[in-house]
């Protein structure tokens, strides 16, 4: 066998095993003082020779001990049960949960628990999900996202890895939360501790930073402050960063007229379009009307009575979300129409020449 063809069959090895630990789908474990990897094995599946497995899976040293804090990754498919990740906050549209691998899809409901390895697709629609106790997403239609590896509960040190296969997610992760927040596409990398930021799958990856700081990796890495955003290419270096669009100035603080309603923006420079968002009162809201404008105003001839949340940013050339700019809109009820006057003067004057002509 020459060195050639050893050397053919390592790189082919290591392709296959790298692939698989790229689709690997783990539950996150952060050790507690006095915890073992014997007791976490009893405790949490029904797999025989846990132990030892779990040690190699973790490429753990030192006779394998455990430290408080360590992240422990184990495989949901040795799991005897499937954690609780997330839950549903709201849901607007056409969009389906699948819990796990080969099990059937169903509806997105409001309220829905979320487990480990489950994926959201929105067709039409979209969703607003939490996961743990300090991380919101809104996902967006045309979007597919993976549950992929996960930790669980309400700590401190949470950890995710979501795997986003196309479409477009908002994150806002809790500062000072020391959470580990990771969106995975095909092409990047992006990942932050306490902001909020876009990432978008589409013909490559597009972060987009609007507070705090985001880490995006592909074949270099970069930290993308605030403010700005950075295009990822698969098996390409990273594009430079991107200054973000300020954002629009709406022409008045609040909008409170009956139907149809008319908004009005400056039309800040660089932008060649902007991207509408109306969404039920509260920043929790959901996204009930999502639209592009390439003129700075935008009319509604139908909603429902009530107040509404409008998002705007600015859309530069190169396809780059600038920052935000929100409004408060409300809708009230037309004017009840006036009554016809009665002419009671008239009426009992009529009245009178009638009896008189009798």
């Amino acid at each position: 066998m020459t060195y050639l063809r050893v050397f053919s069959m390592f790189v082919v090895f290591w392709c296959v095993s790298q692939a698989g630990k790229a689709v690997a789908q783990d539950w996150i474990y952060h050790a507690q003082p006095g915890d073992t990897l014997w007791d976490l094995c009893i405790e949490h599946t029904a797999r025989r020779g846990c132990f030892k497995e779990l040690a190699s899976y973790n490429n753990m040293t030192e006779q394998n001990r455990v430290y408080p804090g360590d992240e422990i990754r184990i495989p949901i498919a040795w799991l005897v049960a499937l954690p609780i990740v997330g839950k549903v906050v709201n849901v607007q549209g056409e969009v389906y949960y699948q819990p796990q691998s080969g099990a059937n899809v169903i509806p997105l409901r409001e309220g829905q628990n979320l487990v480990l390895g489950g994926s959201i697709s929105c067709k039409s629609g979209s969703a607003r999900i939490t996961l743990g106790n300090h991380s919101e997403m809104l996902i967006r239609r045309d979007s597919v996202l993976e549950l992929s590896n996960m930790s669980v509960g309400n700590s401190q040190g949470q950890a995710a890895e979501l795997q986003l296969n196309k479409g477009e997610v908002e994150v806002k992760v809790k500062p000072n939360s020391r959470s580990r927040f990771e969106i995975h596409t095909p092409s990047a990398i992006a990942a932050v501790r306490g902001t909020k930021y876009r990432v978008v799958s589409q013909a490559g990856t597009r972060s987009e930073v609007l507070s705090g700081k985001v880490a995006v990796q592909a074949e270099t890495e970069v930290d993308v402050p605030a403010g700005f955003g950075v295009k990822a290419q698969k098996g390409k270096v990273l594009g430079d960063l991107r200054k973000l669009l300020d954002a629009p100035i709406f022409a008045e603080p609040s909008v409170q007229s009956t139907l149809p309603i008319h908004v009005h923006w400056l039309g800040n420079p660089g932008a060649i379009a902007w991207q509408l968002d109306l969404y039920a009162e509260g920043e929790a809201g959901a996204l009930l009307i999502s639209t592009h404008s390439t003129t700075p105003e935008i009319q509604y001839q139908q909603l429902a009575q009530g107040c509404y949340r409008l998002v705007a940013r600015g859309i530069d050339e190169d396809g780059f979300n600038g920052l935000e700019s929100q409004l408060p809109v409300c809708v009230h009820a037309p004017a009840p129409e006036p009554e016809p006057e009665t002419n009671w003067a008239l009426i009992l004057w009529l009245a009178m020449a009638a009896l008189i002509l009798i």
